[in-house]
């Protein structure tokens, strides 16, 4: 494994707090995470980590201060001293990083309490990661960052590492959910649930500090392919008890464990039609393995005839989740949460909001989206995918007067909260995602940009940088164009970083002039043009031919891909 780049959370983003004193008060996993952060900060940066006298920062964990939400946290000024409260650890945490993004500005002049909390319950990164590398998918599916963080070798990494650095990253940001493995679930990776359990339970201890819980993808067959049952029918007994003993087991090994993630009767996954009964029959025997602990099961409405022709107009694709899932409202138990694509199709760079979202008001929903660039370049370009997803979320289904679908997912309309899920893009790539990211243009959010930027350098749009500005600026722009956008190739040199239509990695910093390489001869915006050939490349439906990729990590693999492609591939 490469060396671990520290992407948002570069020693110097911690200058501000690590130069002063600071005293941490509370108890617990996450605060233990909070008080280390703060003595890596205080070391490096010559301040003091205090435990009694006057400081500059107190952040504070106090469970009976009356916040009902473990993960909010309020922040303001008594005099000289800025103050964090929460009653959680994760929301300390979330404080923390707070302080951390509003650098100087967090020690100055006077500000009234505020308090922040998370709009949505659950925000969850899930991995396509396959323990066992597959002969087509590779590794990682719709993975373009090289192979998986967690596996290698056909087991749980030896070396975690890299997992930690991952973890306080997603702790960083308020991710506090996990899907630790492909919702195509093979035979090795079904085992995770059983005799793989210990290495599961390795992971969990890595997320843990950071406030984040672990799930689990699972196999609908598992009481036949574990368990040795003749049957998966939801509805036998001997299945029931199966489900309920074999979570139990779970429970045991990892107390605090999120719960399940299903893809069923999908692209060839099993599924409670098998035996004639319905998604809802399906998902709540599970759900009620998980309901003694607290659990959840996550079941993916991702159902359609994967065997249909796409030229066959009588069967409409974009309704197929619509027609299996709506007429099931009301009859999911309490803690299933039924995981929607944001679009009827599949992740498509231009897409209306899925008609599932309002035809399901007494069930609670989670709205996928996908980080992964599977249509949006392969992570060979920059893309700015958040107005895509504030676009959906923003969407009021309802009219004008309505909630958002935002509000649907977080419990604000008629069903209470789901959340909000990712298929994460990430890999074992030295720079976490495939790009070089000095530049600073991939971020959880135009406010992130500058948290890297390099300190001293000339100020250019929205007070950052000036290539980084205008790289944010070309990035919105490509997501706008309906397209990928544009792909940047690295040059050697101080020469400006081109904007090219061949293939390339983002490789940026500070000095490259965007725009001066933009206006290049050699240097082409091509909106669209590649996009298209990737949608087509993914769906399979340009028919069989050979895969002209020649870049490594294709299909998630190191090796240069020299396979074809067809009509069956699976969309994940």
């Amino acid at each position: 494994m490469i060396g671990v780049h520290p992407a948002w959370l570069p020693g110097s983003a911690f200058r501000a707090l690590g130069s002063r004193r600071v005293r941490v008060t509370g108890e617990g996993v996450v605060v233990a995470t909070v008080r280390a952060e703060v003595e890596a900060a205080v070391a490096e940066h010559g301040g003091a980590l205090v435990d009694d006298g006057p400081s500059d920062l107190d952040l504070v964990c106090a469970p009976d201060d009356g916040e009902p939400d473990p993960e909010a946290f309020v922040v303001g000024r008594a005099g000289t001293t800025t103050v964090v409260r929460a009653t959680g650890g994760a929301g300390l945490l979330y404080g923390l990083h707070h302080v951390v993004r509003l650098g100087e500005s967090a020690f100055r002049g006077a500000a009234e309490p505020q308090r922040h909390a998370p709009r949505q319950p659950v925000r969850m990164l899930d991995h396509w990661d396959n323990v066992d590398v597959h002969p087509v998918m590779g590794q990682v599916e719709r993975g373009y960052s090289g192979g998986s963080i967690f596996y290698a070798d056909g087991a749980v990494r030896a070396d975690l590492s890299r997992v930690r650095a991952y973890a306080r990253l997603l702790g960083s940001v308020g991710v506090n959910r996990v899907g630790l493995n492909n919702v195509n679930v093979g035979r090795t990776e079904a085992g995770l649930l059983t005799e793989l359990l210990p290495e599961v339970v390795r992971l969990a201890e890595v997320f843990r500090p950071h406030g984040i819980r672990v799930h689990l993808s699972v196999s609908f067959a598992a009481p036949i392919t574990l368990g040795g049952l003749p049957t998966a029918d939801p509805l036998d007994p001997a299945v029931r008890d199966w489900w309920a003993r074999t979570t139990a087991e779970v429970y045991a090994a990892i107390p605090d464990f999120g719960g399940y993630v299903v893809k069923a009767d999908s692209e060839g996954q099993p599924g409670p039609f098998a035996y004639g009964r319905d998604h809802a029959e399906g998902a709540n025997v599970l759900a009620r393995a998980l309901a003694p602990f607290g659990g959840t099961v996550f079941w993916r409405a991702f159902v359609y005839n994967h065997h249909q022709d796409w030229r066959d107009r009588t069967t409409d694709r974009a309704r197929a989740a619509y027609d299996h899932f709506a007429p099931l409202d009301g009859r999911f138990d309490p803690n299933v949460v039924l995981q929607v694509k944001a679009g009827p199709m599949d992740f498509q760079t231009r897409e209306p909001v899925s008609p599932v979202i309002a035809g399901m008001p007494r069930t609670r929903l989670a709205v996928e989206f996908q980080v992964t660039q599977e249509y949006t370049g392969h992570q060979k370009h920059v893309c700015h995918l958040v107005p895509l997803w504030r676009e959906m979320l923003g969407f009021r289904p309802w009219g004008e007067d309505g909630p958002t679908v935002a509000d649907s997912a977080a419990g604000r309309a008629t069903a209470p909260a789901g959340g909000v899920v990712a298929v994460s893009n990430v890999g074992d790539d030295p720079f976490w995602t495939g790009h070089r990211d000095d530049l600073g243009v991939q971020r959880a959010g135009d406010g992130d940009a500058g948290q890297t930027g390099r300190r001293g350098d000339a100020q250019g749009v929205g007070g950052e940088p000036p290539a980084v500005g205008r790289g944010l600026d070309l990035a919105h722009g490509g997501r706008e164009a309906g397209a990928v956008g544009l792909r940047l190739q690295p040059v050697e040199g101080d020469v400006p970083l081109d904007v090219v239509g061949r293939r390339g990695q983002v490789a940026a910093t500070a000095r490259h002039d965007l725009a001066r390489g933009a206006r290049r001869g050699d240097g082409l915006v091509r909106a669209g043009r590649h996009r298209r050939g990737a949608d087509l490349h993914q769906a399979g439906r340009i028919g069989r031919r050979r895969c002209d990729d020649d870049q490594p990590g294709h299909h998630g693999r190191g090796d240069r891909c020299s396979q074809d492609h067809g009509s069956t591939s699976r969309f994940g």
